[in-house]
């Protein structure tokens, strides 16, 4: 675990990562398995380490839409850590599309741990970055794009998974039918 907040996370403050590596746990969730619903409260922050997570939002008529996701080692799941705070109901449902590995830490010890030392909050501030980075080139791209375009970005900037998961979280992603993306990615392969 001290490695993972080393080398992946990128902490450098020897005793912290030994406070976190003793808070920390390995967690495993098969393919298919609900990390937590909407609605639910979830006090821990999930670190990725192997795997791939789908963000997933109910629309008006109650009909899963895949809001994003996460797959790359060190990537948080829980956006517990975004807001810092305990006890807030999840707006995401999030299912590991694949088995999946996870470092687990309270957000209880981060907060504390974000008191007592700067680096947590550099660490938070970084991942608040990123996150806020990606969710803009997400709707620049569902807004601005077309479908074409939108299927080609994803490839671009999800590489590898478009082999890994279902066309229906693809398509659900990038705003079209599982029809149309299917239809995309035949006429793409063709001479």
């Amino acid at each position: 675990m001290e490695r993972f907040y080393r080398q992946i996370l990128g902490l450098r403050d020897a005793q912290l990562i030994r406070r976190l590596a003793a808070a920390s746990q390995w967690v495993f969730f098969q393919k298919g398995a609900l990390l937590f619903r909407t609605g639910e409260i979830c006090n821990d922050i999930y670190f990725l380490q192997s795997g791939v997570i789908r963000n997933i939002m109910l629309n008006a008529d109650g009909q899963e839409l895949t809001d994003g996701f996460v797959f790359s080692t060190g990537e948080v799941v829980m956006t517990s850590f975004n807001r810092l705070e305990l006890d807030r109901a999840s707006c995401y449902t999030i299912e590991a599309l694949e088995d999946s590995t996870f470092l687990r830490l309270p957000v209880a010890v981060a907060i504390q741990a974000a008191r007592d030392t700067p680096e947590i909050t550099q660490m938070h501030n970084r991942i608040l970055l990123s996150e806020m980075k990606k969710h803009r080139e997400i709707k620049l791209a569902l807004y601005q794009m077309s479908a074409v375009e939108r299927y080609q970005w994803f490839l671009k900037q999800y590489p590898g998974l478009i082999e890994r998961i279902p066309n229906k979280h693809i398509a659900s992603f990038l705003g079209m039918t599982p029809v149309t993306l299917s239809r995309l990615r035949r006429n793409l392969r063709s001479p």
